[in-house]
C-alpha cells in the first residue's frame, strides 16, 4: 500500500469513527430509545418475532385487530433478521445500529465520490446529516435512517450501468426493497434516479447500445414501486387519495433546519452549487437539479400551500440535507486542487493548503457538534419504569392487556417481551383519549366497568388506585382480581 493510500484509509477509519459519534451523540446520557416511533417500529418488530408471522394482533392496540401487510415490513425484516442473526440483546443492538448505519453511509458516500474526486469529504460531510424530534434522522432507529444508504448505493450502481446491463436488475430490486422499507424515501430515491437517467439519455452524447440499459432503467424505476402496491393495495391507494385530496397539514412548518449543520458546511456547498454550475456537464447537472427541487419542495411548497403530502415534506430535509453534503464535499473538494494547482510550484506549497483544509474540517466539525448540542430530545421512560416493565413481561402473564399512560405505552411492547398495551398515542394525535386515561388514572381507576370494557387487566398508572377490584403486586402496578 503507497503512503497516500495508506493516509486515505487512516481518514476514512476516521470518518466512520466520527459517524458512529454523530449518531450515538444524542444518546450519551441515556440508554434506551430515544422517539416513539423507535418504540413503535421495535414493537411491531418484536411481535413478529414472538407471533412468526408478517400478520400479526396489533401490540399497541390491546391485539384488538391483525395487521396485514405493514407498509415498513421490509424494515422489521431487516432489523429482526440482525436480532436473530446476533443474538444480541433488543436494547443493545437498537442503541448501536444507528451509528452502524450512518457509518455505512459515510463508507457509500465515500465510494461514490472516490471517482470524482471528493470520496472523503462526501463521507464526511454525510455524517453532518443532522436528528430531529420533528423529521427524525440518522440519530434514531427508524425506517428512514436506512433508506437514506440507499442514495450515494443507486448511484454508484447507475454509474456502472452505463455501459453494463448487470446493474440493472440491483437497482431494480434494491427500489422494490426501499419501497417496502420505507416508501417516502424510495420515492425520493426514485426521483433522483430518474433526474440522473434523463440527463444521462440526453446529454451523455453516447450511442443508443450504450444508453439502452438507461433507458430500461428509467422504464422499470416506477415499476418498482409496484411491489408495494401488491403487498398493500389499500395503504397504496389511501396514499394517492391522500395526495389527490391534499388536506393542510396539522403541524406547524419546521424552521429551516440548515443552520444546524454549521455556517461553514453551508457556505461549501453554496459553493459546490457555483463549481457545479461553472465546471457543466451533464453529471453535475444530475446531482444539482434534485437538490434544488427537493430543496424548494421542503422550504417554499410547503411555506406557500401548506398542504401534503406532509410525509415527504416532514421527510424531505433529510434527503436535502444528505445531497447537500454531496455537494458540500465537492465543493471542498474543488477548493482543494484550485490550492494545490496554485501553490504547486512552491517546494511546500501543499503545506499550506492541506493546513487551512484541516481548519476548515475541523471548524465545521465544531460547528456541526454545537448545532446538535442545542437540539432538544426527550425520554420517553426512566430506568425505574424500564425495570417495572421487565419484571410485567417475567412475572404476570403473556396474555395480558395493559392500561397505561399512552405516551409511555409505546416502549411497554418491546420491554415487557411482546404484552399487550390498551393504546398508544403519539402527540399531537389521540390528545382527548390520552387526557381521558390520565385522567382516569388520576381519580383513582374506581370505574371496574370502564376497565372490563376495554378487556384490561393490569394497570400500571404513577397515581395511587383506589379500586377494592385492583391489587398493587408492585409499586405502581396493579391487576385485576380474579371474578371483578
Amino acid at each position: 500500500m503507497s503512503r497516500a493510500s495508506l493516509i486515505k484509509t487512516i481518514l476514512l477509519v476516521a470518518i466512520i469513527a466520527l459517524a458512529f459519534y454523530m449518531a450515538l451523540y444524542p444518546r450519551l446520557d441515556y440508554p434506551y430509545p430515544l422517539h416513539v416511533d423507535e418504540w413503535m417500529h421495535l414493537g411491531h418488530t418484536t411481535q413478529i418475532l414472538n407471533t412468526g408471522s408478517l400478520d400479526y394482533p396489533h401490540p399497541f392496540q390491546g391485539g384488538q385487530w391483525e395487521v396485514g401487510g405493514h407498509p415498513e415490513t421490509g424494515y422489521y425484516i431487516w432489523f429482526g433478521t440482525a436480532l436473530l442473526a446476533t443474538g444480541s440483546p433488543w436494547l443493545l443492538l437498537a442503541r448501536l445500529m444507528p451509528a452502524l448505519v450512518l457509518g455505512i453511509i459515510a463508507f457509500v458516500a465515500y465510494a461514490w465520490g472516490r471517482k470524482r474526486g471528493f470520496g472523503l469529504e462526501a463521507a464526511f460531510f454525510a455524517t453532518f446529516i443532522h436528528t430531529t424530534v420533528r423529521f427524525l434522522g440518522p440519530a434514531f432507529l427508524v425506517p428512514v435512517t436506512l433508506g437514506l444508504v440507499f442514495f450515494p448505493l443507486c448511484l454508484i450502481l447507475l454509474e456502472k450501468m452505463e455501459k453494463d446491463w448487470r446493474p440493472l436488475p440491483l437497482i431494480v430490486i434494491s427500489l422494490a426493497a426501499l419501497f417496502l422499507t420505507h416508501g417516502t424515501t424510495a420515492v425520493a430515491v426514485g426521483f433522483v434516479l430518474v433526474i440522473y437517467l434523463i440527463f444521462y439519455i440526453i446529454f451523455s452524447k453516447s450511442s443508443l447500445r450504450q444508453v439502452l440499459p438507461s433507458l430500461t432503467c428509467l422504464l422499470l424505476v416506477p415499476l418498482s414501486a409496484f411491489v408495494i402496491f401488491l403487498w398493500n393495495r389499500a395503504f397504496v391507494l389511501r396514499e394517492i387519495q391522500n395526495i389527490i385530496n391534499a388536506e393542510k397539514i396539522p403541524l406547524p412548518a419546521i424552521p429551516i433546519p440548515l443552520p444546524q449543520l454549521g455556517y461553514i458546511m453551508i457556505a461549501l456547498a453554496v459553493i459546490g452549487f457555483g463549481f457545479l454550475i461553472a465546471r457543466g456537464g451533464w453529471r453535475n447537472y444530475a446531482l444539482l437539479v434534485p437538490t434544488v427541487i427537493l430543496l424548494f419542495f421542503v422550504q417554499f411548497y410547503r411555506q406557500w400551500f401548506d398542504v401534503g403530502p406532509d410525509i415527504l415534506y416532514e421527510r424531505g430535509w433529510l434527503y436535502v440535507m444528505l445531497l447537500m453534503a454531496f455537494i458540500a464535499g465537492y465543493g471542498l473538494s474543488q477548493l482543494r486542487q484550485l490550492g494545490l494547482d496554485f501553490f504547486k510550484r512552491w517546494r511546500w506549497g501543499a503545506l499550506p493548503v492541506y493546513v487551512a483544509l484541516a481548519l476548515v474540517v475541523a471548524f465545521s466539525l465544531v460547528l456541526r457538534i454545537d448545532g446538535y448540542a442545542k437540539e432538544r430530545y426527550y425520554h420517553v421512560i426512566n430506568v425505574p419504569t424500564y425495570h417495572d416493565f421487565v419484571w410485567i413481561g417475567q412475572e404476570l402473564p403473556q396474555d395480558s392487556i395493559v392500561l397505561l399512560n399512552p405516551y409511555v405505552a409505546w416502549s411497554f411492547v418491546p420491554i415487557s417481551g411482546g404484552q399487550y398495551t390498551y393504546t398508544a398515542k403519539a402527540y399531537p394525535w389521540g390528545v382527548e383519549e390520552s387526557m381521558e386515561i390520565t385522567a382516569f388514572l388520576r381519580e383513582g381507576a374506581t370505574d371496574t366497568e370502564y376497565i372490563r370494557e376495554k378487556n384490561v387487566n393490569i394497570l400500571y398508572s404513577p397515581f395511587p388506585l383506589e379500586n377494592p377490584d385492583l391489587v398493587e403486586v408492585r409499586d405502581g402496578v396493579y391487576i385485576l382480581r380474579e371474578g371483578s
